[in-house]
């Protein structure tokens, strides 16, 4: 199976003109070249091909269960897992300081920007339907950011692994670079261009690193959105009470505090008290996710402490029946 994706490489110095120094690895320093300037270059954003082997996949198939014969189930397996994140893309290929400053200058383009990469996103995951190659991620499967997907709001997967609709699926959406954009703006930039991505899956998790307490009302225009993504840029009481009762709180404790010199679990303790608590209150379904752990200080025991910890606190508010 082969995906040509958009057909944009942003580090390439394709446009001749040096964007900004995005990160240094191993003390080198790596360009960043943007390839976006005006809307002409809005045609660079391609509709991928698809490709799919139906003879090479089942011959290997064939191979991989003679090999593992009593020993492990092999399946088959196609796509199962979609993100769209528009801005976090479209702003890699015009440049980060550019691009913010065009939504001021050049607001038409920007829209126009949206509109034809959630086409061209939406027309790739729908070859993949129509080639019968995805597979349902109503399972143990990562959705969106950390969760999973087991729900019986969505069809089981198919005996063949393969051959679900998008429908009968999780899609994901995000928006992390406009996380300091008005609730407004991000309205009429992000959440009303994607309404045709949204549409298309069973159900929606929207969010990752961004905050989007302030923004529930805009971002609930979008269909089939189930969990919403609290992260710890968020304000977690004014997240948890603003959200519709029927949605999933996602909510991100605050990691950094296990990465710090020394952990500060007194801090983790008190923040998931209180969103248990609020949870309790106001009537809310929540996830909790311990994610982005840049590193434990050596320590490994910090995140199996955070584990225990957690259990008990969530164990003395929603005890098992």
């Amino acid at each position: 199976m082969k995906d040509s994706i958009f057909g944009l490489t942003p580090s390439v110095p394709e446009a001749g003109r040096l964007s900004s120094v995005v990160e240094e690895r191993v003390k080198t320093a790596r360009h960043f070249y943007a390839v976006i300037f005006n809307e002409k270059d809005l045609e660079k954003i391609q509709y991928p091909e698809i490709q799919y082997d139906e003879k090479e996949t089942m011959e290997r198939l064939a191979v991989m269960q003679e090999v593992f014969d009593g020993i492990l189930t092999v399946k088959l397996m196609g796509k199962h897992y979609f993100t769209m994140v528009p801005w976090d893309d479209l702003l890699s290929w015009m440049g980060i300081e550019e691009g913010m400053y065009y939504f001021v200058d050049e607001p038409e383009m920007m829209h126009h920007a949206a509109e034809r990469y959630v086409e061209v996103a939406v027309n790739r995951m729908m070859q993949y339907e129509e080639l019968g190659l995805l597979s349902s991620n109503n399972n143990n499967f990562f959705i969106g950011n950390g969760g999973y997907g087991y729900t019986n709001e969505l069809p089981l997967p198919t005996e063949s692994g393969i051959g679900a609709r998008a429908k009968d699926m999780w899609g994901d959406l995000a928006d992390q670079l406009l996380t300091a954009m008005s609730p407004e703006m991000t309205k009429a930039f992000a959440f009303d261009h994607e309404v045709p991505w949204a549409e298309k899956w069973g159900r929606v998790y929207y969010g990752c690193c961004e905050r989007l307490d302030h923004k529930l009302r805009e971002l609930l225009v979008l269909p089939h959105v189930k969990k919403i993504s609290i992260s710890p840029f968020s304000k977690r009481k004014e997240g948890i009470i603003g959200m519709d009762s029927d949605k999933v709180i996602s909510f991100k404790p605050q990691s950094i505090t296990l990465s710090s010199d020394t952990a500060h679990f007194e801090v983790l303790e008190q923040e998931l008290q209180e969103v248990c608590e609020l949870a309790i209150e106001h009537g809310k379904s929540i996830e909790i996710i311990m994610k982005t752990i840049i590193n434990l200080g050596g320590e490994p025991q910090r995140l199996w402490r955070w584990c225990d910890m957690a259990t008990q606190i969530i164990d003395s508010y929603f005890p098992c029946k």
